[in-house]
């Protein structure tokens, strides 16, 4: 595992920690940026709702994606082993519980 693995990061995971550290001060530069008490809480709703779906829709898109970690150490096994290769010595493979020949 050398320095051409990548981190085991997605563009969307780096989205959601950019929402997480970002919202807390957009959030007190609305507070102080509008005056009027009613209209500060009506803006306050909507951006607490819309930061909220957009957290959660980008969890969900980071949970779709797939990551391999180790994916040298897996090629370098497959590649020595083929990739029919059982992980289970031919001992201590399964038994044939009485289906045998008939």
């Amino acid at each position: 595992m050398g320095a051409d693995t990548p981190m085991a990061i997605s563009n969307y995971l780096g989205a959601l920690l950019a929402v997480l550290i970002l919202y807390p001060f957009a959030l007190v530069a609305l507070q102080i940026a509008i005056f009027s008490p009613s209209k500060r809480k009506r803006v306050t709703r909507r951006f607490n709702f819309v930061a909220a779906i957009a957290a959660v829709i980008l969890l969900v898109l980071h949970m779709q994606t797939e990551v391999i970690y180790g994916k040298e150490l897996l090629d370098r096994y497959y590649a020595e082993h083929g990739t029919e290769a059982s992980l289970l010595p031919k001992e201590h493979s399964q038994p044939d519980m009485g289906q045998g020949d008939k």
